[in-house]
């Protein structure tokens, strides 16, 4: 069978923007759509183009084996790019996605690379964002590269849809605190993935970013570290080392799509988040947010929140995070926190940004109980991959 792309349509009602492709599989046809929402005004007039939804049905088309063909055109430069590199980079990364052919009416990019556009990138308010849109809003950061536009997209990694609407009105209130626009991508993307969500959600967000692509120069994909070559997708890693190589074969003449982050450990980019106070007031790491337990978007005592916390009680920073994390869950959990990090550094449940907070901690004169000392070799020093 084939994936056929076609019918292209863009819709507008009540600040909710709808952008839509026919996609027929066999005898199945029904229609994908983009619904961009809050500040859309930059994109309303822009012209509705097939490359993000050949960006989105990649994957599920190596997965089931099938071309793609697009009856419209794509940009010649990105064409050969899905057709070539980043097929091969993606087949290397899972045995069971093959090499499918695409076939599409190659368009030369007319468009001009206007820098003053600068950068956009997904905020999450987790620590990799946060760092990302701190990091380029220095001074010396080039105009191009200055954040000046933020995504909140919905396209696979939330529980349900409340969960989503609630962190997207938080990302929200942080766009307004820092004066930037913010635009919503909703996406539903079940009927073609299966399998993890983080083996394949470096090309969903690229697809959602791109859908907007005519406002902004730079797309930014914020990052954890990855010392690592990529392999076979594991539990963990997904495409993150295959990233940099990834995201430029997106590029065109007008944009550009790199990865940001991967260059500086966990440690050290939550050392610089912890001290800026939009951090303190914004910072979700959750993995227990859709409970919305207290109010919080954090709930204190989860393995994320109960790191992120760790770090911020060790550099007397604790009660600034009290909007945003429940405090006193953290401090009544806290001796279960400890032996958590404990367990991930040294014992079955190997962690290494466990073991990394675990170390800053005795390098902070943490107090920790005295037969933690016991395990101090194994440890080892804050900031060394093990």
């Amino acid at each position: 069978m084939t994936i056929v792309v076609s019918d292209i349509r863009r819709d507008q009602r009540d600040n909710r923007l709808e952008t839509s492709v026919s996609v027929r599989i066999g005898a199945d046809t029904h229609r994908l759509s983009i619904f961009h929402s809050g500040d859309i005004g930059c994109i309303a007039d822009s012209a509705p183009a097939y490359d993000p939804f050949v960006t989105l049905l990649l994957i599920p088309a190596m997965a089931q084996n099938m071309p793609i063909v697009v009856e419209g055109t794509l940009y010649a430069q990105r064409l050969d790019g899905f057709r070539r590199g980043m097929q091969t980079i993606l087949s290397c990364a899972s045995a069971g996605w093959n090499i499918v052919p695409i076939e599409a009416e190659a368009q030369t990019e007319a468009r001009q690379p206007d820098l003053s556009k600068g950068a956009a990138i997904g905020m999450s308010c987790g620590i990799d964002s946060l760092y990302t849109y701190f990091d380029m809003q220095r001074s010396e950061v080039a105009d191009n590269m200055r954040i000046k536009l933020l995504f909140h997209n919905d396209v696979g990694a939330h529980v349900d849809k409340k969960t989503f609407e609630r962190h997207r009105d938080h990302a929200r209130r942080f766009a307004a605190e820092v004066a930037l626009p913010l635009i919503t991508a909703e996406i539903d993307l079940r009927r073609f993935y299966t399998g993890r969500f983080i083996h394949t959600h470096s090309l969903r967000n690229a697809g959602a970013a791109m859908s907007v692509e005519t406002s902004f120069h730079t797309y930014l994909y914020a990052k954890a570290n990855a010392n690592l070559i990529q392999g076979p997708l594991s539990r963990s890693l997904g495409l993150d080392a295959s990233e940099p190589m990834l995201l430029p074969l997106l590029n065109t003449s007008a944009n550009t799509y790199q990865s940001h982050g991967m260059h500086i450990e966990r440690i050290s980019k939550t050392k610089e988040v912890m001290k800026e106070p939009a951090a303190q007031r914004y910072l979700t790491v959750c993995t227990h947010s859709f409970k919305e337990e207290n109010g919080k978007m954090n709930c204190g005592r989860c393995q994320k929140c109960a790191r992120a916390l760790f770090y911020a009680d060790a550099i007397g920073k604790l009660d600034a995070f009290s909007t945003t994390f429940d405090i006193d869950a953290f401090k009544l959990h806290k001796k279960h926190g400890l032996l958590r990090l404990l367990r991930h550094s040294v014992l079955d449940r190997r962690s290494r940004e466990d073991r990394e907070a675990l170390a800053y901690l005795f390098e902070q004169n943490y107090p920790l109980p005295s037969w933690f000392e016991l395990f101090l070799k194994k440890i080892g020093p804050s900031g060394i991959n093990y």
